[in-house]
Parts: C-alpha cells; sequence; structure tokens
C-alpha cells in the first residue's frame, strides 16, 4: 500500500491556535478577560508627555567654596579627570568649572552598566588624596531625567528685582496646588547679598578682609552667600543656610572688644541684597523675562498637572501690577491630549470602515470578529503594559498609531524644512490629511533659530530673507503666526586701505557714496538697477510657475510658453540682449559693461557665486547674480531683512500655520527609505523599523538623498541615474557664529551706525574673490575668503543678552572636497574658524577679544547636520544647466519623479534654493 502524500498529512493539532480552534468558549473568554483586563488597567498606566530614562551619565560636583573657575579647573577638574577617564565604560569625560564647584559629567559607553560604573567613579573620587582642603566630599551620582510639562513667562518693562519677586511668588502660588509638585525658574539672577567693606573701617577696627570672610563662612555652612568687596579686591563666600535678607547678615558680630561690646558686620559695611552677575537673560516679546518650567513626578498624569497650572494662572493673573503679564509657552499636555485624540479618532474609523467594508463583501458574521481584533489588540496592549514597564507617552502613542496604520490617508512629507512645510500647509489647506516627518528635534531644516549658547540665538544656516514668496505669507497668514521681517537698509564694504562704501535703500544717498570712487559708475548704477528689476519682475513670473516643459505638446503648456515668449517681446532690444547676456556671462564680465571702479563691482559680483563651486569669471554666474537680485519684501524689490527671532521664525510660522490646518508634525523620526510596490510609493520605513502608510509621498530633502537614499539606484531606470549622478552639488560654502561681548568697529568706518545693520561685505575686488576660488579649485579653503557678515542683534534684540551681541559670517569658499577628502573637514574645523575671525579682524582690530563663544559650521558639518549632501545649500548649483526645466533632471522638473505618488518638492528642483517656499 502506497504512502499518503506528504501534502495531504494531516496538520499540526497541537498548537495554541489549533487548541483554541476546538475549544472556542475559551477564546471567547480569552478575548472579554483582555478587553476588560485593557479597560480596568489602561485607566491606571501611567501618564506622561516622555518616557523617563537614564541618561547614561555619571555627574560629579565637588563645591569649593569662594574659588575662582580657574582655582576651580587647577584644583579639582584635573585631578578628577585623571583619576575616571580610564576607567572600564568610561565613553567620554566633559567638565565645566565655575565660581565656586566644579561638575564633571562622565559618559557611559553603549554596554555599559550604570551601576557598577557609579560605584566605580566613587571609589577612584574617594581615593583622591589631592583636592584641596577647603574643597567639599564630592557628590558623585547617576544624572535624571526630569520630564518638562508646562511652560510659563512672566514678563514686563519691570527691574530685575521686581520682576525676581513676582516669579517666586508666582511659583509659591502654583506650589499651592497639590497637583504642583516642582517648579524652576529660568532667566532670574541668583539672589547674592554684597558686603561693601571700606579700607578705613578695617583699619580701624584692626580687621582684615579675609578675616571677615572667615567669620561670614563659620556661621553657616553649604550655601552660596555672594562676595565680600573693598577698594583692593573681592572674596567669595559660601554659607550653608541661606539669609534671605541682607538685614541678617548685618546683624553678624564681628569682633568682640574688652569691654564686651560687639560690632556686628552691619557697623562695618554696607550690606545690601543684589542679584549675581551673569551673562545670561531672558526676553520675550521684547521686554525682560522669566521663565517658570513645570515639571511632572510621580504618578501623575501631564494632562491633570496642566490643568492645575492653567487654573492658577487665571487666579494670579488678575493679581499682578500693572505691565506685568504671563503667558503660557509651553504646554506638552496639549500635544500629549492631540495624539491621544487622534488615536481614538483614527481607531473609530478604523472600526467602523472595517466594519462596513468587510460586512458589504463577506458575511456580516465575519466582518464582526475582524473588527473586533481591534480592540482586542489594543486593549490586550495596555493589560501588559505595566508589567513591561511601559507608559502611555508621546512615543507609545505614535507606536499606536502607527500599528493602526492610519496615520495618514492622503501624504507624507518627509523632512521638515521650510520647503517641505510649505507643501503640508497647502496640501492640508486643501483638505488632505498629512504628516510631517523630520529627523532632527527642531523644524526647519536649514531655516532654524536654535539657542546653541546660552542667551545667544543664531540663525544656525540660512541667516537672511528675500526670496520668500509674498502670496505664500498672504495665503497662509504667516504675519498671524508671529513673522515679522524687518528690512535691511545698507549693504557696507570696508576696504583695507582704510576707506569703505555704503550703498542704501535712498539711491540718492548710495549715488553720492559711489561718486567717491567713480563719477560715471555713479551716473549708471541708478540705470542698471531700472534694468535688473525689469528683467527681475519677468523673471517673477517664472518663479512663481511650475518650470517650463519645452517638448510637451500640452495646449496648456503651449499656451504658458507662449505667454512667457510675448512678455519677453514687450522688452526692448537692450533688455532682451541684457537678458541673453545674463544667461551666458560670468558676473565679473556682465559688470564690466557697465562699471568701471573695482570697490563697487567686487560686492556685486559676489552674488554670482553664493552657494556654487564657481569664481565671478565663469561663465553662467551672471544668472545667479539676477536671482539674488530678485529679493522682495512687501513689494520692494532688491530688498533683504531679517526675521524676527531668526530665520527659525519662518519655519515655525509655516509649522504653526500648518497645525492649524491639521498637519501632524513629528520630529527625530529619521526616515530609512520611501515604501515602493510595483513601482508606486505606498509609504514610508522610518530608521526605527517602523512602517507608515500613505496614498503619496513628498520628499523635502534633495534629489541626491531622495533618489539614492530613500528609493535606490537599483528602483529606477539607469538613463535617470546617470542623469542624477551629473547633477552638481559641490558644496563651497561655511558659516561661523560668533557670539561677543560689544559690537565690532570697523577700522575704516568707527563707531556704532546705520552701516552695521544690514549686510557687510569682505571683498575688496573682483581679483581678491578670483584669488579665493583659486585656492578652492585644488581642494583648500581660501586662505582669505568671501565674507558676508550681518549683526542681527543690532535690530532685533531679541537674539542676544543685553549688551552683548550675535554676529553671523557667511563664508566663500569652503570646499566639500577638501584635499584628502571631506572626512578631513573635523580635523580642519576650527583652523577654518580661525581664517574667518582674522580676516574679519584685519578690518575690525578688538574683534578676537570680544569673542565669548562661536559656532563653525563646515560643508562636512551642514551635511552631518542638517542633511544637505556635500554641503550644498541650494541642494544643488544654481548653473545655468541646473535651473528651470533641468532641474534636477531634464523630463522631471515638475515635481514628478520616475516612481509614481513620489514627489519632491525641496531646493533640488525649480526655481532652486533660499529661503523661497516655491518649490513646496
Amino acid at each position: 500500500m502506497a504512502e499518503p502524500d506528504a501534502d495531504l498529512a494531516p496538520a499540526d493539532t497541537k498548537g495554541v491556535i489549533s487548541w483554541f480552534a476546538r475549544n472556542p468558549v475559551a477564546a471567547n473568554l480569552l478575548m472579554v478577560a483582555l478587553l476588560l483586563g485593557g479597560l480596568i488597567v489602561g485607566l491606571g498606566v501611567k501618564q506622561e508627555v516622555f518616557p523617563d530614562f537614564e541618561l547614561d551619565m555619571v555627574a560629579i560636583v565637588v563645591p569649593y567654596p569662594g574659588a575662582s573657575p580657574s582655582e576651580v579647573e587647577q584644583g579639582i577638574i584635573v585631578a578628577v579627570e585623571e583619576v575616571v577617564r580610564d576607567l572600564d565604560g568610561v565613553d567620554r569625560v566633559t567638565s565645566s568649572a565655575q565660581e565656586g564647584v566644579a561638575r564633571v559629567y562622565v559618559s557611559l559607553e553603549l554596554d555599559a552598566e550604570p551601576n557598577k560604573l557609579l560605584a566605580d567613579v566613587k571609589n577612584a573620587v574617594d581615593r583622591l588624596t589631592s583636592l584641596p582642603e577647603d574643597s567639599e566630599r564630592p557628590a558623585v551620582s547617576l544624572v535624571t531625567n526630569r520630564i518638562e510639562v508646562f511652560s510659563l513667562v512672566l514678563y514686563g518693562a519691570q527691574d530685575e528685582a521686581l520682576l525676581r519677586s513676582l516669579a517666586e511668588r508666582t511659583r509659591e502660588d502654583l506650589l499651592e496646588d497639590p497637583l504642583i509638585t516642582q517648579v524652576d525658574l529660568e532667566g532670574a539672577p541668583a539672589h547674592e547679598t554684597s558686603v561693601e567693606v571700606p579700607l578705613a573701617k578695617l583699619r580701624e577696627h584692626g580687621l582684615t578682609l579675609d578675616g571677615i570672610a572667615e567669620t561670614i563662612r563659620r556661621s553657616a555652612l553649604e550655601l552660596p552667600a555672594g562676595a565680600i568687596k573693598t577698594d583692593g579686591g573681592e572674596v567669595l563666600l559660601r554659607t550653608a543656610e541661606r539669609r534671605q535678607r541682607g538685614v541678617e547678615y548685618a546683624e553678624l558680630p564681628v569682633v568682640t572688644s574688652p569691654t564686651g561690646t560687639q560690632v556686628r558686620l552691619g557697623d562695618l559695611a554696607t550690606v545690601r541684597e543684589t542679584f549675581a552677575e551673569t551673562d545670561e537673560s531672558a526676553t520675550y516679546d521684547g521686554q525682560p523675562a522669566v521663565m517658570l518650567t513645570v515639571f511632572r513626578t510621580g504618578d501623575q498624569t501631564p494632562i491633570e498637572v496642566a490643568e492645575a497650572v492653567r487654573a492658577q494662572i487665571e487666579r494670579i493673573r488678575p493679581r499682578l501690577p500693572d505691565g506685568v503679564h504671563i503667558a503660557t509657552w509651553v504646554d506638552w499636555s496639549q500635544i500629549y491630549r492631540e495624539r491621544i485624540d487622534l488615536l481614538l479618532r483614527n481607531a473609530y474609523i478604523g472600526l467602523v470602515l472595517v466594519l462596513l467594508v468587510l460586512g458589504l463583501f463577506l458575511e456580516l458574521r465575519l466582518a464582526f470578529w475582524v473588527t473586533m481584533g481591534i480592540p482586542v489588540s489594543f486593549l490586550g496592549a495596555l493589560l501588559l503594559m505595566p508589567a513591561l514597564d511601559v507608559s502611555i507617552n508621546m512615543l507609545s502613542l505614535f507606536a499606536f498609531i502607527v500599528t493602526l496604520g492610519m496615520v495618514v490617508d492622503d501624504a507624507i512629507v518627509v523632512g521638515g524644512g521650510h520647503n517641505g512645510l510649505v507643501c503640508a500647509a497647502y496640501l492640508a489647506q486643501a483638505g488632505r490629511k498629512v504628516l510631517v516627518l523630520e529627523r532632527r528635534h527642531v523644524l526647519g531644516g536649514a531655516a532654524v533659530s536654535e539657542q546653541v549658547f546660552p542667551g545667544f540665538t543664531f540663525s544656525v544656516c540660512s541667516y537672511v530673507v528675500s526670496l520668500f514668496r509674498p502670496h505664500i505669507i498672504r495665503e497662509l497668514r504667516l504675519v498671524d503666526h508671529g513673522l515679522h521681517i524687518i528690512p535691511l537698509d545698507c549693504s557696507f564694504l570696508p576696504l583695507p586701505d582704510g576707506r569703505s562704501l555704503a550703498r542704501w535703500g535712498d539711491h540718492e544717498r548710495t549715488r553720492r557714496e559711489i561718486a567717491r570712487f567713480s563719477a560715471r559708475d555713479a551716473e549708471v548704477y541708478p540705470e542698471f538697477g531700472l534694468a535688473m528689476t525689469k528683467l527681475a519682475r519677468f523673471s517673477k513670473n517664472v518663479i512663481d510657475s511650475p518650470a517650463p516643459e519645452p517638448t510637451s505638446l500640452d495646449p496648456r503648456e503651449l499656451w504658458a510658453m507662449l505667454r512667457l515668449g510675448r512678455a519677453y517681446q514687450q522688452f526692448d532690444r537692450d533688455l532682451r540682449y541684457l537678458e541673453v547676456k545674463l544667461m551666458t556671462m560670468s558676473a565679473a564680465d556682465f559688470l564690466d559693461e557697465w562699471f568701471e571702479s573695482d570697490v563697487l563691482k567686487g560686492p556685486m559680483s559676489v552674488s554670482g557665486i553664493i552657494g556654487t563651486m564657481q569664481g565671478v569669471r565663469s561663465p553662467g554666474t551672471a544668472y545667479v547674480l539676477l536671482h539674488h537680485y530678485m529679493g522682495e519684501i512687501d513689494g520692494a524689490f532688491r530688498a533683504w531683512g531679517f526675521a524676527r527671532g531668526g530665520t527659525g521664525a519662518v519655519s515655525n510660522a509655516i509649522a504653526a500655520a500648518a497645525r492649524g490646518f491639521g498637519v501632524e508634525l513629528v520630529t527625530e523620526a529619521p526616515v530609512a527609505q520611501v515604501r515602493i510596490s510595483g513601482n508606486r510609493a505606498t509609504g514610508v520605513v522610518l530608521e526605527s523599523g517602523d512602517e507608515i502608510s500613505a496614498k503619496a509621498v513628498i520628499s523635502g530633502l534633495d534629489p541626491h538623498r531622495t533618489f539614492f537614499g530613500l528609493v535606490g539606484e537599483d528602483r529606477l531606470e539607469p538613463e535617470f541615474v546617470a542623469s542624477l549622478r551629473r547633477y552638481k552639488l559641490r558644496g563651497s560654502s561655511g558659516k561661523v557664529n560668533l557670539a561677543v561681548d560689544r559690537l565690532p568697529e570697523f577700522r575704516c568706518r568707527p563707531g556704532m551706525g546705520p552701516h552695521l545693520e544690514g549686510d557687510i561685505a569682505i571683498a575688496p575686488g573682483v581679483d581678491y574673490l578670483e584669488r579665493a576660488y583659486d585656492e578652492a579649485k585644488y581642494g583648500a579653503y581660501s586662505s582669505r575668503p568671501y565674507l558676508n557678515v550681518v549683526i542681527p542683534s543690532l535690530v532685533d534684540p531679541t537674539v542676544a543678552p543685553p549688551g552683548k551681541h550675535v554676529i553671523s559670517c557667511f563664508v566663500q569658499y569652503a570646499p566639500y572636497h577638501l584635499q584628502g577628502g571631506p572626512q578631513r573637514w573635523p580635523e580642519h574645523r576650527e583652523a577654518f574658524g580661525d581664517t574667518v575671525v582674522d580676516t574679519l579682524a584685519e578690518y575690525c582690530p578688538g574683534l578676537r577679544e570680544s569673542i565669548l563663544h562661536r559656532q563653525v559650521l563646515t560643508p562636512w558639518d551642514l551635511e552631518q547636520q542638517f542633511g544637505l549632501t556635500e554641503g550644498n545649500i541650494f541642494h544643488g548649483e544654481l548653473s545655468l544647466e541646473q535651473l528651470l526645466f533641468l532641474r534636477p533632471v531634464a523630463g522631471w522638473a515638475r515635481y514628478r519623479t520616475p516612481v509614481r505618488d513620489l514627489w519632491i518638492c525641496s531646493s533640488g528642483t525649480h526655481p532652486g534654493g533660499g529661503i523661497m517656499g516655491a518649490p513646496g
């Protein structure tokens, strides 16, 4: 008898699923248990905005009363670093020396056991015998993470003392509510007691400054009290019990006479309550401010803490003095609540859709049981969450939404740069459901404002606004969302020989400045400006429309081309010739036909080379000059400006408009690839492995990163890949941001004046610029580069503390392809920064000494940190062969891609780069 076919052998009946199939009652009971258990347990699951996590860092804090920062570094930090640096499990050690205290932070390697390393660090520090005698016992602990729930700001045109006092009273009022347990003050200087002792009093009683300081130290133990000052110096103090009022120090006995009479500190010195000197300050809406941050503790939920804070704010507000206001800065509970609402709304829609669709095409009973799988799965997960120590937070909610498969029904925008945000806002305004996924912790791409150093806000990459399309500002109502652009009135050129040239918005004033160098150029300059403005208006129609499609036979395309041709024909003959020259000539040659003074041609020609690996004598750079000539603010051409709060204010305003239309914005969500099925984009895969479905995917990344990174060469036609490889990026720019304690003073035009409120060009002539390019051609950054410098804090005081300033230096040339490869940029970064500072210091004596902090960004940094391939600020050079219908590839310049339902909206498409918004 033949053996039965193996394919017809009976199925395994010993599995769990088989057992439940034979025992349906047990399966139903399990389902009920999951539903009821999930409901009951889910109500008590821990809620928090973000999950608690260990920072994998050990902190060593060593108080050193009365020591200066240099004494702290030499006496404590050097010794501590030596004993902990070589311990097993240590990744790196960072330290800070402050007045009276040393802080050393030991970062753990990924596989290190925190508690073991904590014990090792404690043992190593305890064995130290070389610490100063006056230093106190080191405190060693694991760094813990606190979760912020709510931030509010108290602001008004008041002095520090009143604002600080009101902030402390507000903090006490908040803490009266039992749901509010942790409130920190930020932006307010610490209290300090000032003791000023005349030398005559010291001599009269035979005392010394050190003796008085020691008396104060002995009166208490371990808290900073301030300093004793005399004509001869200052002694830092530290006490253990905080004396809240200076009068308490005034009553402190200093010396007792033989007759028993006590001389108190107040008899010798002037004791006053003051505030500690600090470089930090806070402003809100241009007025002094103090921020109060509320943290969640224990089992409190973010929603109940935030509701308690809002209730207390309403009780506090009527009691504030006139001119003092209280406002919400960040309410994380609102974002948390919105995500919960999104999950519940999508779950409800999912249940209904599954039931209806399956009920229509299958039998109703099957539809019901499939539908029940959704609540069973989710409630079952809630049941297990406490056992796995998982809370309901922003990340777990996002995971639930992803699992539900309904994060977005219509579109995912990859990249939260300003173009991606514009695209998302318009799609949502049209009724589409949109999700934006941004890799970094902040939205905006290269148009971001970040407080890199305390109190100083940098426009880290892009630094001026001009090309941003006015209709986008109107249609998205960006002014209502906080966008305010401050026009720049001057373009200033200092010269090495002590002369200077300033071009103003006032044409007559500019003509007089130019006439000092060339009377002929002064006469021609207005004529040149008029011609360029006419060409800019013509080009504006091209910028605000999709790229022309010259090979199309579509009647609509032919009509658009005809209208463009008719507009061109309306120019007189000279203007038509001028347009042709712009498209073919170099910036230097083009300007040579108009002007004779190299002083004028130098700063004018630089617009042709910004962001390109070409020199001012390279053919085709004249058009880029026109591209930047199209700057427009409120309808005025050739206008540039600062966004109040930095260029990040542009992105923030667009993001606020997008949220208002219902866009979901998610940061720290890097996309690994576009999911493609049958040459159609169906969603994205995150680096975490999560997949999100969508009807369309729009990439805000540059063409190389989009196609070679997210899609992959294997899914593209060889001809398209070859064309894309010819698309030039070749980053050539860097950025240096400076925080300074005073304004730079130019040797050629001393003093503070309106010439500092615009942009400042270090471009003393065409030959200077060409020499800078010559070095870059061979893989070196320019030893004397072209710099475009702005000081936004002069017109926008919100970006720097009072009396301090921020300076932004755009640098050309810094080639991405450095000799030896771009990976060598980190070792040249600081030398590159020194070159920029040295170049500017040649015109501004004393600049080096004024620098408090410095941020240096090379093309390699722009690629690594901001995702700009090869560090190109325009997502591709603005050369003639990469414009209009050729950007990025011929045949694919209309935002479509060879992959269906995958679109691209970055600066790598028509009409190009800059804070423009048009590609979106």
